[in-house]
């Protein structure tokens, strides 16, 4: 079988996988322990996290780290809903979101908010005047994920943050599982960002959450402080360190690596159109 699915997930580097085992072996402690084993995982846990604010450019947002995309949309989704829920309960998100994202809106239906479902132009992309129409004083948050699992088709979220601006109050979620390692997103339009470091040749049950400095939200898991009082829980060291690791080699030879792709896709649609009926 030739395996294709890699916007499902992908192989795990085996270069990752030794560094995994490595620092499994080596850095056990739990970093939330006061004594010289504990200070030096936490120690490790800050080198890896600036490490990843180094590579993706965030200068202004923190880190939770969680299981995956799905925990990390639930924080954001319910986190800042229900945060924020005192000053209005409408909602608005894109037709093509993950169900880890569209399961939180409807969850959020349930308990009184109102959600609006974006209409989508020809080529994909979200409706920009709709959006601005669509905005209210008691809109508070706005999911958009910056690239669809299945299609492709890649959001502009500076032009979305230039509609939702007149608006403060109003935080601009995207789930970015499908775009970081394949593309530099840029951070500075978006206040909660989500990702996950098996889709770029990471370990399984690692992800993150970005949060721009200022934005409140509530916990989800909760059970006393650890690296953040956002998530409670022994933090996985061997996997938060991985995935610095992983997204490291991802955006290695970058440029080269972009082209390459670039090069397959157009040889695969020449190819396809060769072929009747396709």
């Amino acid at each position: 079988m030739i395996y294709l699915d890699y916007s499902a997930t992908t192989p795990v580097d085996p270069e990752v996988a030794k560094h995994l085992a490595k620092v499994a072996s080596s850095i056990y402690a739990n970093p939330n322990s006061m004594h010289r084993l504990g200070e030096e995982a936490r120690k490790a846990i800050e080198q890896a996290t600036n490490h990843i604010k180094d590579i993706l450019h965030i200068v202004n947002h923190q880190i939770v780290y969680t299981s995956g995309a799905t925990e990390a949309n639930n924080l954001a989704i319910f986190g800042y809903c229900h945060q924020h829920q005192s000053h209005g309960k409408h909602i608005i998100v894109s037709p093509y979101e993950h169900s880890s994202t569209i399961a939180c809106f409807s969850t959020l239906e349930l308990q009184g908010f109102e959600v609006d479902m974006l209409g989508v132009k020809p080529d994909g992309l979200i409706d920009l005047d709709e959006l601005k129409s669509l905005l209210r004083e008691d809109t508070i948050f706005v999911s958009i994920a910056k690239v669809n699992s299945e299609t492709g088709i890649t959001q502009d979220l500076h032009a979305i943050r230039e509609v939702i601006k007149p608006y403060p109050w109003i935080a601009l979620h995207s789930d970015m599982t499908q775009a970081i390692g394949k593309i530099e997103p840029d951070f500075h339009d978006v206040d909660l960002a989500s990702f996950s470091a098996h889709k770029f040749y990471g370990l399984k049950g690692i992800g993150a959450l970005m949060i721009r400095d200022g934005i409140t939200i509530q916990p989800q898991i909760v059970g006393g402080k650890s690296l953040t009082n956002l998530r409670s829980g022994t933090p996985a060291t061997p996997l938060i360190l991985s995935l610095s690791y992983a997204l490291e080699r991802a955006y290695l030879h970058d440029e080269k690596k972009r082209a390459r792709v670039h090069s397959l896709h157009d040889l695969l649609i020449t190819e396809l159109q060769k072929m009747p009926h396709v």
